[in-house]
């Protein structure tokens, strides 16, 4: 059992317990008041016979913060929870604004309890793909939401520091330096990601900076940083590249050539697929249409 699971095992209410041993590969619990509770591993999707009751939902929520719900209202504020060991749990309930300010969250109705795992290799074909460039070039992977971009970075991130690459991980929720332990590597866990990318190419000059799910700060701050010539790897949410491509906020990135490679990912059964596009095969499709 991997240091997650069992954190989880230490931690979750008994009537949870059954269902991590009851389902291998564990990925995810989903958890919505007075409905059934569903599990998500790599076979998929099942909903469990175990009804969350508000007391079940409240006593798990309880266990996780540690009995402190004010220690993590930080991150409660922006719907998760930072567990040990890469642990992140997605959540909602009722919203208290100042104004047009989010203040806290309250009346917690769902718990997403993401279970993280280093899958080996499954980043290996967009790691042999950078290093055709000699990992000198930015990459931009992309996919829908849930289709396994942060298992790709964490596995990729593993990959680049055993080649020797010096990589400068922003890990903003803590789920990818947990593939990391006993390997060099400069992880920034739980900056903000735009004073991250600042810091990291002023005070640790890496090979190569690696961030996950990239929107408008984050490219402004890529944009700031360029200049320094040091290559961003990142992920950002997308259905397909010509949506990557009108997305306004990509689009000065994508002609300052500081993506260079694209990298689509998509989920076929258990495997992940990728389809790979340079800025030049870009460009000759664009003269062509």
């Amino acid at each position: 059992m991997n240091n997650a699971l069992s954190f989880l095992e230490r931690t979750l209410p008994s009537s949870l317990i059954y269902l991590l041993h009851s389902h291998p590969h564990l990925q995810e619990l989903r958890m919505s008041i007075d409905a059934p509770i569903v599990v998500v591993s790599a076979d998929g999707r099942k909903t469990s016979h175990l009804i969350c009751t508000h007391d079940l939902l409240t006593e798990t929520l309880n266990r996780l913060c540690e009995h402190s719900y004010y220690s993590h209202a930080d991150t409660i504020k922006e719907g998760f929870l930072s567990l040990d060991h890469g642990i992140r749990v997605g959540l909602c309930g009722r919203a208290v604004c100042h104004g047009e300010e989010l203040t806290t969250v309250k009346d917690i109705t769902f718990l997403c309890i993401r279970i993280p795992g280093h899958i080996k290799g499954v980043a290996m074909p967009l790691f042999l793909k950078m290093k055709e460039h000699r990992f000198s070039r930015g990459t931009l992977l992309y996919s829908p939401p849930g289709v396994g971009k942060t298992t790709v970075l964490k596995d990729l991130a593993f990959l680049l520091s055993r080649e020797g690459l010096h990589i400068a991980v922003i890990d903003t929720r803590g789920e990818l330096s947990c593939a990391l332990k006993g390997v060099p590597a400069s992880v920034y866990l739980y900056y903000p990601k735009a004073l991250a990318l600042a810091m990291a190419v002023r005070t640790v000059t890496p090979d190569l900076i690696l961030l996950d799910e990239i929107g408008a700060e984050e490219c402004k701050e890529i944009f700031t940083q360029a200049p320094a010539g040091v290559p961003i790897v990142a992920s950002a949410h997308g259905r397909s590249l010509s949506e990557i491509l009108n997305k306004e906020e990509f689009e000065c990135l994508i002609k300052q050539g500081i993506f260079y490679l694209f990298a689509g990912l998509e989920r076929v059964g258990k495997t992940a697929r990728f389809r790979f596009d340079t800025l030049e095969e870009i460009a000759r499709y664009k003269e062509k249409h």
